[in-house]
């Protein structure tokens, strides 16, 4: 299964999804540099990575996504719920 956290902030989340799921690849991205440094620090399980990119920039393919209170910064929201 392919996850992915979309505005996933420091990533505390992130990490309990993939390994609550057990996700073959769980991906955390933020649009803050900042906060995936806090993100990737640590050890990383195997499948998670943390990756710099928007909302809005995502192809959309994985099986399970998931924003935490970061869609309401995205403009183009409708596009994304199929509106």
């Amino acid at each position: 299964m392919r996850v992915v956290d979309l505005g996933c902030g420091t990533g505390k989340l992130t990490r309990t999804l993939h390994d609550r799921l057990q996700a073959r690849d769980t991906a955390g991205r933020d649009r803050s540099a900042r906060m995936l440094d806090e993100a990737r620090s640590g050890p990383l399980p195997h499948g998670l990575r943390f990756e710099i990119g928007t909302i809005e920039s995502f192809d959309g393919t994985a099986r399970s996504r998931l924003s935490n209170a970061a869609f309401h910064w995205v403009e183009i929201m409708r596009r994304w719920c199929g509106a």
